[in-house]
């Protein structure tokens, strides 16, 4: 069997062949078309491959999104659960891949330790559970002292999605104006958000901060002039479109956590794009888009660890790339301590294993769930009814989060034709943690419901 298969256009084929090479140097067994044996049959090869393989890297491409093999064989990895899609081009997706995470190689040029390519290998460990996966939580080398500019070291974050909506026992959301702002502090205006009292028994810990510092929208936030970030303080500011915010921490820190939500104004669908950089007191630029967000949705979640070798204020420059959006930026000194609502007021239902969650979800509603599970493996079933019991296009997924609300890992999708559907999928905890899960609907209207059991050892 092997560990990765790579669809591609013709026209993509000396950038697929260096891919595979850049891979097999990583561990992994590699198969692509220029493999085939003399004697056995093209199309059956592939097949054979295709179905086989742990994991399907597709290349996508000016080429490739117009070709039917490799829409065919993305289509037939999603359904198996093994795609992991890179994009090689500056193109638009087919639909119904777009909403998937998907690794940046446009400028790769070989370089293994390039963001977008540790991406693609992380991407690919999650599918394959090789050896070679990649560290959980990756760290800047030690930097040198606070004066330090211009020198490049390296990080990336543990990053991932999270997105917009709360479980039914808390709360249910669909879309929602946020509140007035009220009071203030040091003359920036309060936004006083609302948290859900956790249920009995909740598997997650509250952060303390549960109200976000709205800060004003304001050209004189530039370089030279950041606002002052209080360590575990939740802050929240409205950017356009190319529109940039600079920030510094208010006293000095060498290791800590970093936690971004993006949503766009209005609570509408479309493609989130933003980044956030680190950068040293002159604003030199420490780590380029230590948080980088492009995804089709309403709102997301990303997080990323920092370390330095000495303590130091670092700053950190916010950049909209997408249509005006909402963000909310909290940087925590390591170990950082509770959960974060999403968005400064959402917080996930805790349920108990052995329970069955349902409830109704509207058209790109969302629902969040958490619960501890013991070490090992599991199995989730998850039923989604179109609610007016009609035939038609049923959409939607389920995810998996960590503790901190990131690491986003899809492992249910729907995309059928149906009144109802089931999907089943297995999974493994390997962490004492709390486990969030969510569950999205991108279709009409439908009744959904969660049943999880663990799997017997063998």
């Amino acid at each position: 069997m092997t560990d990765v298969f790579i669809s591609y256009a013709n026209e993509d084929r000396a950038r697929a062949g260096n891919l595979a090479s850049a891979l097999e140097a990583r561990g992994w067994s590699v198969w692509w078309d220029r493999r085939i044996i003399p004697g056995q049959t093209y199309d059956q090869a592939i097949e054979r491959e295709l179905e086989s393989a742990k994991s399907v890297v597709v290349l996508w491409s000016k080429d490739s999104i117009a070709s039917e093999w490799v829409k065919n064989e993305a289509t037939a990895a999603s359904e198996r659960g093994v795609l992991v899609p890179a994009l090689i081009d500056e193109v638009k997706l087919p639909l119904e891949f777009r909403r998937r995470q998907t690794a940046n190689l446009i400028d790769w040029d070989g370089d293994t330790s390039q963001e977008g390519f540790e991406a693609l290998c992380e991407g690919i460990a999650a599918k394959t559970s090789t050896a070679v996966a990649p560290r959980p939580a990756r760290r800047l080398s030690p930097l040198p002292g606070p004066g330090f500019t211009r020198h490049r070291s390296w990080i990336a974050g543990a990053i991932a999605v999270a997105t917009l909506a709360v479980g039914f026992g808390a709360y249910r959301v669909w879309v929602t104006a946020p509140p007035e702002n009220e009071g203030s502090n040091q003359g920036q205006p309060l936004e006083r958000t609302v948290v859900t009292s956790p249920p009995s028994g909740t598997a997650l810990t509250i952060s303390p901060s549960s109200r976000a510092v709205s800060i004003p929208r304001s050209e004189t936030h530039g370089i030279d002039n950041p606002v002052s970030l209080e360590p575990g303080a939740l802050n929240k500011v409205t950017l356009d479109r190319n529109e940039e915010y600079y920030f510094r921490l208010s006293s000095p820190a060498s290791d800590f956590r970093i936690l971004l939500d993006m949503r766009l104004a209005g609570n509408k669908e479309d493609n989130l794009q933003s980044r956030l950089s680190v950068l040293d007191e002159d604003g030199g630029v420490v780590q380029d888009a230590v948080i980088r967000l492009n995804e089709i949705d309403v709102g997301f979640r990303n997080t990323a660890s920092f370390s330095s070798k000495q303590a130091a204020r670092f700053g950190f420059k916010l950049l909209n790339t997408s249509e005006t959006a909402d963000f909310w930026l909290m940087v925590s000194r390591e170990p950082a301590s509770g959960f974060t609502p999403f968005f400064g007021e959402l917080v996930p239902t805790s349920f108990s294993p052995g329970e069955s969650p349902s409830g109704v979800l509207d058209t790109n509603e969302y629902v969040y769930y958490v619960t501890r599970l013991p070490r090992g493996d599991h199995r989730v079933v998850v039923d989604f009814t179109n609610s007016k019991r009609q035939n038609t296009n049923i959409q939607g997924d389920l995810s998996l989060l960590d503790a901190d609300g990131g690491n986003q890992r899809e492992i249910v999708r729907f995309n059928e034709i149906d009144v109802s559907h089931r999907k089943i999928a297995t999974f493994s905890v390997k962490t004492d943690e709390p486990l969030i899960m969510k569950i999205r609907n991108r279709s009409e209207s439908v009744n959904y419901t969660m049943t999880i059991a663990s799997q017997p050892k063998t």
